[in-house]
């Protein structure tokens, strides 16, 4: 893989429930829709779907519901990754254009992704854990897909995602502002 300074991605990160891709949808909007949001997770539901014939949309419905289809789900993500601990990010950015990435799970999986991306910005977005768990079931809240950026520092952005709708979007649109400018200060450099 060789480097690509010609577009931007949006890397974020969060526990299960604390509303990335709500983030990623929010930001995406006050971009004008001009980036793509491309999960890591889905390319392991795209082979779980494979394996088991069940649908995408079946696949997100049962993790929500089955804690074993979550654990399904990290163990395929884990099978792949001995043989290349990069697979499922390399898959990803295979998409061609602006992204969203909001699924960063682990570090290397963030250190990949900027070695071959100098436009990067980093989001990671928290919600208490009642909260959480008022959105929906938690599982699995002890494997190292939630928990290893946990002690992560180097964040260009927080959100906290506890409060109201309104309060996310500030939030959001102030990220898009931000990666507005990156973009076109990217651009005058060229």
């Amino acid at each position: 893989m060789s480097a690509n300074n010609d577009r931007f991605i949006i890397l974020i990160s969060g526990k299960q429930r604390a509303g990335k891709n709500e983030v990623a949808e929010r930001v995406n909007k006050y971009l004008n829709n001009t980036f793509v949001v491309v999960p890591i997770a889905e390319r392991i539901k795209e082979e779980y779907s494979h394996r088991t014939g069940y649908s995408i949309e079946e696949i997100d419905y049962m993790k929500n519901l089955y804690p074993h289809v979550r654990k399904a789900l990290i163990d395929l993500g884990n099978e792949f990754k001995k043989g290349d601990l990069y697979h499922w990010v390399d898959l990803t950015l295979e998409q061609q254009g602006n992204l969203i990435i909001p699924d960063m799970r682990y570090k290397y999986e963030l250190e990949r992704v900027e070695a071959f991306n100098t436009n990067t910005l980093t989001i990671r977005v928290e919600a208490n854990k009642d909260v959480r768990a008022r959105r929906g079931t938690l599982s699995n809240e002890e494997d190292p897909s939630e928990t290893s950026l946990d002690d992560y520092d180097w964040w260009d952005y927080f959100i906290e995602n506890d409060k109201n709708k309104v309060s996310l979007d500030i939030q959001c649109e102030i990220i898009a502002d931000s990666v507005e400018t990156l973009m076109r200060q990217a651009k005058a450099t060229v």
